[in-house]
């Protein structure tokens, strides 16, 4: 039998022979169809056919090869075994996705996203618990240690410097989705607008830089307005509770905000609750604004003015590039969204009451 130079096989002597094991294959009354059903349909040896449908990119073959090995699978019905396939390319063909809120509305977009863009590339996502895959976590030996998916995509919230190190150290490949501080600029920005000038501001405490950028952003942008900062909360949690709290302290103090500046929809559940118990009206007596969005915020009462971040944008943004980094195509370490933050007005802003 006579080869060719891209490991294509020569014409069958009974061409009748090969056809009768394709419609064996795609009959699929006796088992599913395997690669070897593919290779002999378009008339190339196995190796091969596994190379094109592997899109490996050191085979050298001809464009008619590649479709002729790629229209059988497809008309065979031939689906790749996805575990043989990652124990011969020493993959998982898993990606990890690092979050400690995943029930909140920001995990939720982040988990649609990643899925999505992991799909597209023939890749699962496996959700992650933040706080559990520190170094001295379970999830870390499993994930990390037992190198169980093939890299990380982590929130920044998530972004434990010693898990950073360790990653880079042990060469893991991992991509931070950066939460874009923009989005704290565009709450206070509106807030000018309508004529505040003292603003409180709420925040979590994440394991990385996220709250640190935030914070810079925050404090630009009343330097950029000639305003002045009522109070800051760096350390509250993520909860109704913590904004409830937080809020609380923010109006004990003996110069109150007039607009308050919060990082979830929970903490501001929280934060409208305080502000009622101080006997303040929301718009009227102190505006309300959270860095997230979600469907509960439009049914609020008032509806919440939110700055709505592209979350979904940037986990599709991150698996793409940690995809990427995997097969060695150069990337950046934080993934952006392309699409930037937007306000979204709805009732819990307004302008500050007048001076007695």
């Amino acid at each position: 039998m006579s080869k060719q130079s891209d490991g294509t096989a020569g014409t069958d002597p009974n061409p009748k022979r090969g056809k009768q094991r394709g419609n064996a294959a795609s009959a699929g009354a006796a088992r599913p169809v395997r690669l070897r059903d593919v290779a002999a349909a378009a008339g190339v040896n196995p190796s091969i056919a596994s190379r094109i449908l592997n899109d490996d990119p050191t085979l050298s073959a001809r464009a008619e090869t590649r479709d002729r090995v790629r229209e059988a699978a497809r008309a065979l019905g031939y689906t790749p075994n996805a575990f043989a396939r990652g124990l011969k390319l020493r993959s998982t063909t898993t990606l990890g996705l690092v979050l400690s809120d995943v029930s909140g509305a920001v995990g939720s977009e982040m988990i649609q996203g990643a899925e999505r863009q992991a799909a597209k590339d023939g890749y699962v996502v496996l959700l992650a618990d933040g706080d559990d895959l520190q170094p001295d976590g379970s999830a870390h030996r499993r994930l990390v240690l037992e190198r169980r998916v093939d890299g990380l995509v982590i929130s920044a919230d998530d972004a434990d410097p010693r898990l950073v190190a360790e990653l880079t150290d042990r060469g893991m490949p991992f991509i931070l989705i950066k939460d874009d501080a923009a989005g704290v600029a565009l709450a206070v920005e509106h807030l000018a607008a309508l004529g505040h000038t003292a603003l409180g501001y709420v925040a979590s405490a994440p394991k990385g830089d996220a709250a640190a950028r935030r914070r810079a952003a925050y404090t630009a942008a009343l330097s950029r307005h000639g305003l002045r900062s009522s109070g800051e909360l760096l350390d509250a949690g993520v909860t109704e509770e913590a904004g409830f709290e937080a809020v609380q302290e923010l109006m004990s103090r003996p110069e109150r905000p007039t607009a308050i500046v919060v990082g979830t929809i929970a903490q501001a559940v929280g934060a409208m609750a305080a502000l009622r118990a101080h006997g303040l009206t929301v718009p009227a007596q102190a505006s309300l604004v959270a860095l997230q969005d979600a469907p509960l915020a439009a049914y609020l009462d008032p509806p919440l003015t939110v700055v709505r971040m592209p979350m979904r944008e940037m986990a599709e943004s991150a698996v793409a590039e940690l995809v990427g980094h995997i097969r060695g195509e150069p990337t950046e370490e934080e993934a952006v969204a392309s699409t930037p933050p937007e306000m979204v007005v709805r009732g819990s802003t307004a302008p500050p009451p007048a001076r007695p």
